[in-house]
C-alpha cells in the first residue's frame, strides 16, 4: 500500500526521528581521551545542530498548520537562536 505524506509532514517526521548530535558524539567519544579544544568544538557543534533541528521542527509545524511556508520567519528564528549562543 502506497501512502502519500505532505512535504511539511515529512519534515516534521524527519526532525523528530533523528537522534541528537550530542548523544551521538558522546557515544562515539566515550572512553577516548580527546584534546580539550577538540572536545569543546565537538560539543558546541552538536549543540548548534540540535538548535537547527528545533528550528526546522518549528518551521515544519508552522508550515503544516498554516499551509504556508514562511522562509523569512524561519531564517529569522534560526539567526536569533544562533546569535543567542554567541552572546
Amino acid at each position: 500500500m502506497l501512502v502519500w505524506v505532505s512535504l511539511p509532514l515529512a519534515f516534521i517526521l524527519a526532525a523528530i526521528s533523528t537522534p541528537t548530535d550530542a548523544t551521538a558524539t558522546e557515544s562515539v567519544t566515550h572512553g577516548l581521551k580527546l584534546p580539550k579544544k577538540i572536545a569543546f568544538y565537538l560539543k558546541d557543534e552538536s549543540l548548534f545542530n540540535d538548535a537547527s533541528g528545533i528550528i526546522l521542527l518549528n518551521m515544519a509545524v508552522d508550515w503544516y498548520l498554516h499551509q504556508e511556508l514562511r522562509i523569512g520567519q524561519a531564517i529569522g528564528n534560526f539567526l536569533y537562536s544562533a546569535g543567542g549562543g554567541f552572546f
